[in-house]
């Protein structure tokens, strides 16, 4: 781990080089040389390497040019075989459309970057088949909250992903360590739509209407664009508390609230 290069804070680098982990994050994606996998944020390729000993196809997307640089340099022979590509971009812009085919996800995201990541996967029209990713332990409890616990990042992403957290990997595997813990998680794609009778987007949207003030009753967080009355009779036709808040809903429920007031 010495020979490795200063991380820069502000991208939120923190190398992970235990072989054992990488290992373990590498065996979720379950890859085959049939695969095509986006790994963001490669850094010095601990983790590349790993994906490539796959026989996948690896196309690794990283914003620092001098890291980029250097993973050209380090992995000449497989660029030069067609098995990695390497972009120096930013995928905060990048288009998933740029896979034609089905494809998978793997990385050890930064931290700063993980709740946008993961609302850009939950918005893309081509989403990834399987994402693993490393992330800091408490987004993935947020990822895989319950009712009672929910937030619009958890209800976006089980409406469009299977969630698993898997491992937890201690801070002082890093360098220079994280003030937390991380965990692998694992988003799987449904095979089918959850709700086929409903825009996902609009219903996203109504869901965020009432986190915009998550710690309001809902019916007080949906006044402003519904009767309250209307909001009433609702929560009374799905056997739902009046004073219930957003956090407290499940997925179904939401979807039946949204069908219900839409209506009205």
């Amino acid at each position: 781990m010495n020979n490795l290069p200063n991380p820069n804070k502000s991208l939120g680098q923190h190398w992970l080089s235990d072989v054992d982990s990488l290992n373990i994050i590498c065996s979720y994606a379950e890859l085959s040389p049939k695969d095509i996998v986006l790994e963001v944020g490669p850094g010095t390729g601990t983790l590349t390497e790993v994906l490539l000993a796959t026989g996948a196809k690896i196309v690794a997307i990283e914003i620092d040019q001098k890291l980029a640089d250097s993973l050209r340099v380090k992995f000449a022979g497989q660029i030069n075989s067609k098995q990695l590509v390497i972009l120096s971009d930013d995928i905060r812009q990048f288009d998933f459309d740029y896979f034609k085919s089905d494809y998978k996800i793997v990385a050890n995201v930064p931290y700063y970057l993980t709740s946008f990541l993961i609302r850009r996967l939950t918005d893309a029209k081509n989403k990834p088949l399987v994402t693993v990713l490393l992330i800091q332990k408490e987004v993935a409890e947020r990822l895989t909250a319950l009712p009672g616990e929910m937030s619009l990042l958890s209800l976006s992403t089980q409406l469009n992903f299977s969630i698993m957290a898997k491992e937890i990997l201690p801070a002082y595997l890093f360098l220079p360590p994280p003030k937390v813990d991380s965990q692998i998680v694992v988003l799987e794609k449904y095979q089918t739509v959850m709700f086929n009778d409903i825009d996902y987007q609009k219903l996203i949207k109504f869901m965020a209407l009432a986190f915009n003030q998550k710690r309001k009753k809902l019916i007080n967080s949906l006044n402003s664009q519904f009767a309250r009355q209307n909001i009433l009779n609702t929560l009374l036709t799905l056997n739902l508390r009046q004073d219930i808040r957003p956090q407290d809903l499940s997925l179904d429920n939401w979807h039946k609230l949204y069908l219900f007031l839409a209506k009205m």
